[in-house]
């Protein structure tokens, strides 16, 4: 509807909220601090009861330039003056808009990057060139990208992502920042901010994520490493001394992997389908590596997982129906995911 902004009281009466104008008109541009300034030269225009072809030629503009600024093209002075001279009150000049709005006056800071991301994007996506530049403008502006993350994740009392996202924010921001819609530097900062609301909001950091990523890979190569010594699974006791870390920390880790254990769609299928009945004798499975693979496995090992994967059923459910113990489940279940991978390692 605001693009073809009505004439009629009927539907202006519907736009004008939206755009904050009241009776008197339009507000003063402090009133659009909080705004883009895009949304400010929509309500100029609805306010002056203009469709976009009318203010294009009372600008002596064209009616696409009136609906790129409409739509976050950053407006150039010779706009704003035009603007100004046949729209705005007298009270309401060039300099008060540009001090409303950050976007409109760029930092030294803005404009070195600037002319940085202008060399940049003469190359090709694919030239080392490019590649060099885009590498040499993320560690220049790595200190800035950190304190960024931290004052946004202590914002939102997620201090321990902030590490999580600044560097992803860096390349976003340098690959698909436009100048033609704002500065680089508050781009980066919405970056930044979306990417920690998305991990904060979606849970993709977690208390299981984080211990996965800071023990899962050396708990892992441990088990592995045991197994060849002793010839069997090792204990969570016998890990914890391996690594010299507490016994807890190796039932964390192995409960978390359970938690972000995932297998493919065509593998839980299969399983589903054979897991519970197959026959254990080794004419039955043919050349189905998957076969050979389940069969392999122990029966109770091949009832948990599938109580756990297709039956939906927690740790405690599943240790109340088979009247095992919660480490064993969880061994358990971690142990017949990576035979069913494939896993040649793992000894029974």
């Amino acid at each position: 509807m605001i693009d073809k902004v009505p004439l009629a009281d009927p539907e202006f009466k519907q736009i004008a909220p939206l755009l904050r104008l009241g009776k008197c008109g339009i507000a003063g541009p402090s009133k659009y601090r909080r705004l883009p300034v895009s949304t400010y030269l929509a309500a100029v225009r609805v306010a002056a009861r203009r469709t976009r072809d009318q203010l294009a030629a009372k600008l002596g503009v064209s009616v696409q330039m009136v609906y790129d600024v409409e739509h976050g093209i950053i407006p150039d002075r010779s706009y704003l003056l035009r603007l100004a001279r046949h729209f705005l009150t007298a009270t309401v000049t060039i300099d008060d808009i540009i001090a409303v709005f950050p976007v409109l006056r760029p930092t030294a800071e803005d404009l070195k990057i600037q002319r940085v991301l202008e060399k940049i994007r003469l190359h090709p996506v694919a030239d080392p060139r490019r590649l060099r530049l885009e590498n040499e403008l993320a560690h220049e502006l790595a200190p800035l990208a950190k304190r960024i993350a931290a004052s946004a994740a202590w914002r939102l009392n997620r201090p321990d992502c902030a590490e999580e996202v600044w560097g992803e924010g860096i390349v976003l921001a340098i690959r698909h920042q436009d100048p033609a819609r704002g500065l680089f530097i508050s781009y980066l900062k919405s970056r930044i901010a979306g990417l920690l609301i998305d991990l904060v909001r979606g849970n993709l950091v977690s208390g299981t994520e984080t211990i996965l990523h800071d023990y899962g890979p050396s708990v892992r190569e441990a088990e592995e490493s045991l197994s060849d010594q002793l010839g069997r699974l090792p204990t969570e006791r016998e890990i914890a001394r391996y690594l010299d870390i507490h016994c807890r920390l190796v039932s964390e880790v192995r409960r978390a992997r359970l938690a972000n254990s995932t297998v493919s769609v065509d593998h839980l299928d299969f399983f589903f389908q054979h897991a519970i009945d197959i026959d254990s004798s080794p004419e039955s499975a043919g050349d189905s590596q998957y076969l050979r693979r389940l069969r392999e496995m122990p029966d109770d090992w091949r009832e948990i997982i599938y109580l756990h994967f297709h039956d939906k059923l927690s740790v405690s459910e599943i240790c109340d129906l088979t009247k095992s113990s919660e480490a064993s489940v969880i061994e358990i279940v971690d142990l017949a995911l990576v035979m069913l991978r494939g896993g040649d390692s793992v000894k029974l």
